[in-house]
């Protein structure tokens, strides 16, 4: 092969090896963008109830109202561990107030484990997370959470009546809120 056609070959392997080069750093670099960090939990450890009267017994706050808005946060778990999680804090406004020292009107903060940041996702097994806009009666602890995933949420329908959300076999009425 005489020298300038292996310079032109050369040049021409070059060349694309130089664009292959541009295009994989490119295409990486849009695609750590796109892409979340996954994380699954398969869920806390919550007591067993039989029946609606230990919900009510158990929970420190049982409250209704309506969801203005929810957003997940990176909440510090331990300063000693450098820790944290990912928390779905959803500003809860109080229409009603079954048991606690709340108020009405008063906007509280509900803590549910796991949602989505900017980064990650993080699920959690059995986790039914307060849609923006809805109305709830809600079972919650001193600290703002739910007692259970499922039996601590129940939705105000349209008729006013409460429905269960999926995973929940009871049915909570307007009497069993009269203890």
């Amino acid at each position: 092969m005489n020298k300038s056609r292996r310079r032109l070959v050369y040049g021409v392997v070059l060349g694309i090896v130089a664009v292959t080069s541009f295009i994989v750093i490119v295409g990486c670099q849009s695609s750590s963008k796109e892409e979340k960090n996954m994380v699954h939990s398969p869920g806390g450890q919550y007591p067993f109830y039989e029946e609606v009267e230990q919900l009510y017994t158990n929970a420190d706050i049982v409250v209704e109202g309506k969801v203005q808005s929810s957003e997940a946060k990176e909440v510090v778990t331990s300063t000693e561990l450098n820790d944290s999680e990912i928390t779905t804090v959803s500003q809860f406004e109080v229409s009603t107030v079954y048991k606690g020292e709340v108020s009405v009107g008063e906007m509280l903060e509900v803590k549910q484990s796991g949602g989505e940041t900017e980064d990650t996702i993080f699920v959690v097994e059995g986790e039914q997370y307060l849609a923006s806009g809805k109305s709830y009666v809600l079972f919650l602890n001193s600290y703002g959470y739910l007692i259970h995933p499922e039996k601590g949420q129940y939705v105000v329908g349209e008729d006013n009546e409460l429905e269960s959300v999926e995973g929940n076999d009871f049915v909570l009425t307007r009497e069993d809120l009269e203890y």
